[in-house]
């Protein structure tokens, strides 16, 4: 971490409820979403989900496409995932071949990288910019830092109106923007922004092993790798890093083990993780290890506190219920743990209201 950066007393970290909140696709929707606004479809990705999965991706129009049961994220790169990690392959399509799949598992982040932007681009106009409340807020706090889950730029992009310098947590090759290439450094009081799943605007290149960051207009539409620090043109379409949501995360590369390694480091200092739309999924395995060293390890005296801020009108009891015990059961400190009323929208806006939450004795009447 950096040590000219303060270290924070509160985290807030973004979950996927967040992003809804600016109508960018939960993950459930990514892939009905891909084939909602991309009309030049991949006929490999098109052939794994047909294959796999049974869909009729022929309609007549996209309109079809609502009709249609996709798989989760997880579903789709994890069967992939762990083929890879086992060196086998399926029977039936050359392109299922073992040596193959890693071809496959690229076009399907490429599309979901494809499908948040989409997304985002048709609604730019009409949604309320909740991320951009947020960050003119840190303005007065320079004590809070952020870790997000998302893969989108929302907060990027509100940190960059407010002109916030952002340190990611780690230094970058080079920053492309606006036809201009630069080096980039993490600045010395920036915000802290760990992106534990990484960011559309992040682009990796598996010849050079570099990483440029980028606008998100972008790192979507495929940018050859030009490798200033030796002077060559390494010709590697270079491509968003994501993280897929499943158990086999792959965090090896040495820039994402610097932001998991500092995001952890955060925790164990932070008095207070404030989670904003997240619901604490079972897959995110990797994320509840970090929250549960942050518990065990602490390097304060204080005990962390947990507040969950994931609300929403006429939220279903039954998710209600399972939300809130998938965090109590976890959580060794039950007297530290605030499950609130709030939502995402509301935190935003009006802070934390720490009042306002649920009780134990309200969550098991639900029950009832």
């Amino acid at each position: 971490m950096n040590e000219d950066n303060p270290l924070s007393d509160s985290v807030i970290l973004l979950g996927a409820g967040a992003s809804k909140s600016e109508e960018a696709p939960l993950q459930s929707e990514l892939f009905q979403n891909y084939f909602r606004y991309i009309r030049s479809l991949d006929r490999d990705l098109v052939s794994y989900l047909t294959v796999f999965f049974g869909l009729d991706l022929e309609p007549a129009d996209n309109r079809q496409y609502e009709n249609l049961t996709f798989p989760t994220c997880e579903e789709a790169l994890g069967v992939l995932e762990m083929a890879i990690s086992k060196r086998e392959g399926f029977s039936g399509n050359e392109n299922f071949q073992r040596n193959r799949l890693e071809n496959i598992r690229d076009k399907l982040i490429r599309a979901i990288s494809l499908s948040i932007a989409r997304s985002l681009e048709s609604s730019m106009n009409r949604r309320k910019r909740y991320h951009d409340i947020l960050a003119s807020q840190l303005k007065v706090n320079t004590n809070t830092a952020i870790i997000s889950t998302n893969y989108d730029i929302l907060i990027d992009d509100a940190l960059d109106k407010e002109k916030h310098p952002i340190d990611y947590g780690f230094d970058f090759r080079f920053q492309r923007k606006d036809g201009e290439i630069t080096t980039y450094s993490r600045p010395q009081n920036g915000i802290l922004l760990y992106k534990i799943h990484g960011s559309l605007n992040w682009l990796y290149c598996p010849t050079c092993k570099g990483v440029d960051l980028t606008p998100l207009v972008k790192s979507v539409d495929g940018m050859s790798c030009n490798n200033l620090e030796h002077q060559t043109d390494c010709r590697e379409v270079m491509t968003p890093v994501l993280i897929p949501p499943t158990y086999m995360k792959d965090i090896s590369p040495h820039f994402l083990q610097s932001v998991w390694e500092s995001s952890e480091l955060l925790l164990r200092r932070a008095k207070r993780i404030i989670f904003c739309g997240y619901s604490f999924p079972d897959a995110d395995i990797h994320l509840k290890y970090l929250l549960k060293r942050a518990e065990m390890n602490r390097l304060t005296s204080d005990p962390l506190e947990v507040f969950v801020v994931n609300h929403h009108r006429g939220k279903n009891p039954s998710a209600i219920i399972q939300e809130y015990e998938r965090y109590f059961r976890f959580l060794r400190n039950h007297a530290c743990f605030h499950y609130t009323r709030q939502s995402f929208q509301d935190f935003c806006e009006k802070g934390l209201d720490a009042s306002d939450e649920f009780s134990k004795t309200e969550i098991d009447c639900m029950k009832l």
